[in-house]
C-alpha cells in the first residue's frame, strides 16, 4: 500500500477518540490539517456531517496515517453507502500539503445534505453519547 493510500483525513464523528477506537479498534497518529474548497454540513435528519465542494470555505479536522487494509475494511463498513472515498488534497498545520483519502459526498448525492454547519462542539456536548450507542450496534454486524 502506498503511502498516500494508507492516510485519511477525517472531519466529523472520527475525530472523537471513542468513536474511532469504537470503528477501527486500535489507536492511530492523527495530526491537524484542514482542506480548503470544502464545507462541512449536517446529512439530513442525522447526528453526523458530510461533506461538499464550496469555494471559500475550510473544513478542518485530522491527518490518519498509517492505516492497514483492516483498518479500511472496519472504516468502510462504518461508512454510509452515500459516502465514497476520493482523493483530495490536505493542508496540515505547517502548510505542507499531502494527497490523502476522504469520505465525500458527490454531487449527485448532495440533497442528503442540511443547509446546516456541522460544529464539533455541539455534537460533542448534544449528540456523542448517542451516536457512540449506534457505532456499536453498527460495528456488530
Amino acid at each position: 500500500m502506498s503511502s498516500h493510500e494508507s492516510k485519511l483525513f477525517i472531519y466529523g464523528t472520527l475525530l472523537f477518540e471513542q468513536v474511532w477506537l469504537e470503528v477501527v479498534g486500535r489507536g492511530v497518529k492523527k495530526q491537524p490539517a484542514y482542506i480548503s474548497g470544502w464545507v462541512r454540513l449536517y446529512m439530513e435528519g442525522k447526528l453526523y456531517p458530510g461533506i461538499k465542494r464550496k469555494p471559500d470555505s475550510i473544513v478542518h479536522g485530522a491527518l490518519v496515517s498509517g492505516l492497514t487494509d483492516q483498518d479500511w475494511l472496519r472504516l468502510d463498513k462504518f461508512e454510509d453507502d452515500i459516502y465514497t472515498r476520493s482523493s483530495i488534497e490536505v493542508t496540515l498545520n505547517n502548510n505542507a500539503t499531502t494527497p490523502a483519502f476522504a469520505y465525500i459526498i458527490e454531487d449527485v448525492n448532495h440533497k442528503c445534505l442540511s443547509a446546516k454547519l456541522w460544529s464539533i462542539d455541539d455534537f460533542e456536548k448534544n449528540n456523542l453519547d448517542k451516536f457512540l450507542i449506534q457505532v456499536n450496534d453498527r460495528m456488530q454486524l
